[in-house]
């Protein structure tokens, strides 16, 4: 029997091409599976935390005006930047709407001073409703501020908190993973 040792094995060269393809090779397999584990982690039905780890912010403002699209409005969404504290204009029989996303964690609620400006924001650009969309709730301050708003501005105001957008959504015609 022969014994094979280190010595007696031939020496193995790797030129720059094969450790290239080793690396093409590793990479479109740790892209493949990354992407087959985000196709995998798309819910059946919406929840906060999908859209907040799932969407960036200005993917969570589109995936707002495609939800309002959905329910009938011509939307649109604001330049990107400074929006003034709206970020979607939505519109459907006579009804113009200013909404303004907060997509935040459960802890971080929207407060009083978000939906004031969404109001003015409504008044500067001529909206009969002003909407604050979030992921997360609303401080008792911004609900209780809702009706002396409305009487003050003229203006409508609703609020859509986590709970009832992902209603909205599961609702709709809107698919987890469909609308990115």
């Amino acid at each position: 029997m022969t014994e094979i040792t280190a010595a007696s094995m031939p020496p193995v060269s790797f030129t720059n091409r094969t450790l290239a393809f080793v690396a093409f090779v590793i990479i479109a397999f740790v892209l493949l599976a990354y992407a087959e584990q985000r196709r995998d982690s798309d819910p059946e039905t919406w929840t906060c935390e999908y859209i907040i780890d799932a969407y960036t912010p200005r993917e969570f403002e589109a995936l707002l005006r495609e939800l309002w699209e959905d329910n009938g409005y011509s939307a649109e969404l604001t330049s990107n930047g400074a929006d003034g504290g709206v970020d979607v204009f939505a519109s459907k029989r006579g009804v113009s709407v200013a909404i303004e996303a907060k997509q935040y964690s459960p802890k971080n609620t929207v407060g009083r001073p978000v939906v004031q400006k969404v109001v003015s924001a409504s008044q500067q650009h001529g909206r009969s409703k002003a909407t604050v969309v979030t992921t997360s709730s609303f401080t008792d301050p911004a609900e209780d501020a809702c009706d002396a708003l409305r009487s003050n501005s003229g203006v409508s105001v609703e609020l859509v908190d986590g709970d009832d957008l992902v209603a909205r959504l599961n609702n709709s015609a809107l698919n987890p993973g469909d609308v990115l």
